[in-house]
């Protein structure tokens, strides 16, 4: 598998399946046994964000923390995205949007540490 860029969080590992984010901004989700993509989705086009400009040369919304798996059923991935600061939760399942929201209303304002769960809450953006 070929992600298309550079890869430099760790990723999450849940069931046998690795998540991760990619800074040609997309978020993957990669069987371990094969390496075959389960789902990946665009950030930008998933959120409705657009980059700030801030990282030279990457003019896409992308994520650089490892997300992390959360939710009862653990069917949640929350991931944080660089900049604007913005935390996202997708189902693990699919990486359909289930919520985004904003932690500062900075344009500089960026997200470079992965959260904690912890029950039932995600901590430590």
């Amino acid at each position: 598998m070929n992600a298309g860029k550079d890869i430099t969080a760790t990723p999450a590992i849940f069931d046998g399946t690795l998540y991760f984010p990619c800074w040609n901004g997309e978020i993957f989700a990669v069987r371990a046994r094969d390496g075959s993509v389960v789902w990946k989705q665009n950030l930008g086009k998933l959120t409705g964000l657009t980059a700030t400009g801030f990282v030279e040369g990457v003019n896409w919304t992308v994520a650089r923390a490892t997300p992390t798996i959360a939710g009862d059923d653990h069917d949640l991935l929350v991931v944080g995205i660089y900049g604007p600061a913005v935390v996202i939760a997708v189902k693990r399942s699919t990486g359909k949007l289930v919520w985004q929201t904003r932690l500062d209303s900075h344009n500089s304002s960026v997200v470079t540490m992965s959260g904690t769960y912890y029950k039932g809450s995600v901590h430590s953006f």
